[in-house]
């Protein structure tokens, strides 16, 4: 596959990716830690900040990636260009602090990001995102909701366009 197609194929796949998720280098820390990790309960206002900030710089990341399409020529550069977003915005995930009822949830979410990441260091290939995705859990419908009103008043979310219910922002 040509890799601006591949590209453009991955960009459309990490925005449905996170979409779906609620609605430094490749070290393998992130993804220990990951695949452990305990949430420590927070309130809404303080969650739908992380995850939204966390959010906007992951996008922006990914279109910075594609911005050079001749840092896409080569095949390890294409998966560093991708790879360490990724692991950087799991792990302002699990800096995040979910309201209490949402602890178990983003707890399971977070360790399944972490199985992607370590998925991604085994293989060298962020195709492994691609083909984990579907494992991404999602979140209890009316937490979402009541997250999405939080998120209306976030400029975070609303520059990246975020919805916590699987919608646009």
């Amino acid at each position: 596959m040509q890799r601006p197609l591949r590209a453009a194929m991955l960009s459309a796949t990490f925005g449905a990716l996170f979409a779906a998720a609620c609605g430094g280098s490749s070290s393998g820390g992130t993804a220990a830690g990951a695949l452990s990790y305990t949430a420590t309960p927070g309130n809404d206002n303080e969650y739908v900040a992380a995850y939204c900030k966390a959010q906007a710089q992951f996008q922006d990341a990914m279109g910075n990636a594609l911005k050079d399409p001749a840092k896409l020529a080569d095949a390890s550069q294409f998966d560093k260009l991708y790879a360490q977003p990724f692991e950087r915005y799991v792990k302002a995930l699990e800096a995040a602090h979910p309201p209490s009822d949402l602890v178990k949830y983003h707890e399971a979410l977070v360790r399944t990001l972490g199985g992607i990441i370590e998925s991604m260091d085994k293989s060298k290939k962020i195709d492994s995102l691609i083909s984990e995705a579907a494992k991404i859990p999602q979140p209890p419908k009316a937490a979402a909701a009541r997250l999405q009103a939080v998120a209306a008043n976030n400029a975070d979310c609303q520059r990246s366009q975020f919805s916590f219910t699987g919608g646009q922002g």
